[in-house]
Order: structure tokens, then sequence, then C-alpha cells
């Protein structure tokens, strides 16, 4: 199809009046400290005030959570001021840095996704003591899933560990098999696979861990989704006499929504 000159105007024009007001939405968003912004985030708008206004204030946060570090580069810390149970001397926990680094690279400032992950595979980077989507999980061969304490998930005071524990405590234990671990490890293996297939000669490499990805993927769809609640949910690996070893949680937690962030379930009528 040819577009007449005139028909190329009309749409060159609607174009231009589409286009966003960058400065503007910096300002009403960022204020004083709009020019950090202008050049280093993609701007959005929506019909929904709600979106917009969340897209970014998310942005305003990844902002203030930022640390430079000096010769380390920068990387994003978890908490927004400096708190006795950090880990010291860089205030980084790598229970968030999946989360840190999927955001970031939206940035056009490749700084604080590079120095980031460069920093956290690095000697000079504090112990990962929680589990994430760099981390090792436990796996149990004949579930086909990872098991976790939710503790290392740094999300204590879970069902699991507090049912365990005859809600008793809460803040340990609890183990399970958890959307949490087994999505981080589903991510993983595809980024394996992916990082291997880009650099090519390594197909063995590829396949393996390509299949891994879709036998993860296949055992939490079949074990941990949960029809009565709609949701994905923790079972238990822990057996003791509060818990069984297997049985499902009693409820939805936050972690269900885990999966989808890292495109795990399949777009079906099951699971919705």
């Amino acid at each position: 199809m040819r577009l007449s000159t005139k028909s190329l105007a009309l749409l060159m024009v609607s174009t231009s009046l589409a286009a966003l007001d960058r400065a503007s939405l910096a300002t009403k968003y960022f204020g004083n400290d709009a020019p950090w912004y202008l050049d280093r985030i993609p701007f959005f708008e929506s019909s929904d005030a709600d979106i917009t206004n969340v897209y970014y204030y998310r942005w305003k946060i990844f902002r203030s959570h930022q640390r430079d570090l000096g010769a380390n580069g920068y990387i994003s810390t978890e908490f927004l001021n400096d708190v006795s149970w950090q880990t010291n001397p860089w205030a980084s926990l790598n229970d968030a840095t999946g989360f840190h680094l999927l955001e970031g690279r939206w940035s056009r400032d490749r700084r604080f996704k590079e120095d980031y992950a460069n920093f956290i595979f690095s000697s000079n980077s504090n112990r990962r003591q929680f589990s994430e989507n760099m981390a090792d999980g436990v796996w149990k061969g004949t579930r086909g899933l990872y098991w976790v304490e939710p503790l290392r998930d740094a999300t204590e005071y879970t069902i699991s560990s507090i049912d365990a524990s005859g809600g008793t405590d809460g803040f340990t234990g609890g183990e399970s098999y958890r959307p949490s671990i087994n999505s981080y490890q589903y991510a993983n293996a595809k980024a394996i696979a992916n990082l291997a297939s880009a650099k090519g000669g390594l197909q063995t490499v590829v396949d393996t861990y390509t299949s891994r990805a879709a036998a993860i993927k296949k055992n939490v769809q079949a074990s941990l989704w949960n029809s009565t609640f709609e949701h994905f949910i923790d079972r238990y690996y822990v057996s003791n006499n509060y818990v069984k070893n297997w049985s499902p949680i009693r409820g939805r937690e936050l972690v269900g929504y885990v999966p989808w962030a890292h495109d795990l379930p399949d777009d079906t009528a099951t699971i919705i």
C-alpha cells in the first residue's frame, strides 16, 4: 500500500501530537530532581491515572535505592536508610537483586544494571544468604521441585513457617516447595540456555537447560497451582507434629504471584 503525501502529512501531525511531553512529566512527578530522569527512563502515560502514578513512583523508589560504591560502581540497596540488620559493608541483600536487575535494565543508563551485576557476581560482594533468581536451590528429585526455608526467601512469618511451628514461631522453619525458588530456577535455566545459545558451540548446554526449564515449568503448574485458591501456593517439605510433607498450605500469599514475574505459567483457562 502506498500513502499519499497528504496522508503522510496527517500521519506525521498525529504522531507529533501523540508524543509525550517528557520535560513536563518529569517535572510533575520528580520536581527538582527531574533532570536525573529525563535521559535515563522511558516515559509513559496511561488513561488510568493509578497505573501512571505507580509507574513513576516505582522509578522514584528505584532512584532512591541507588548507592555509589566508587570503584565497585552502582548497586541497588534493599533498604532506603541503613538498618542494624543489613549486611555490611554494602547494605546489599541478594534476595532483591533479581528484581532490581529486571527493573534497572529499562534504564538508558546501563550502569545501574551492569555495575550491579558485575558487583553481585564478584568477590567484593556481600555473601548470598537468601534465595533469588541467581541463587542455588535444593532439588528434590522425586518431586521435581526445589524447596527452601521461607526465611531464605526473605519472607519470614509465612503460613508455612507459622503452621510448622504450631503457631509458636514463624521467623524460621517451614521448609517448603515454593513458587518463588522454583520460578527463580526456571528463569535461571532459561537464561543459561539463552546465554549458551548466544555464545555458540554449546548445544549440549542449551539442550540441557532448556529441558530443565521445561521440567520445572511443568511441575510448578501441576503441583503448586491450587484450583481452590486459584493461586500458586507452597507445599510442605518439612514433616512434623503440625504439618505433613507435600500437604498444601492453608491460604494464599503474595509469593504466589512470582511465577508470572518470570513468564512461567501457560496462558490457559486452567491457570488464570
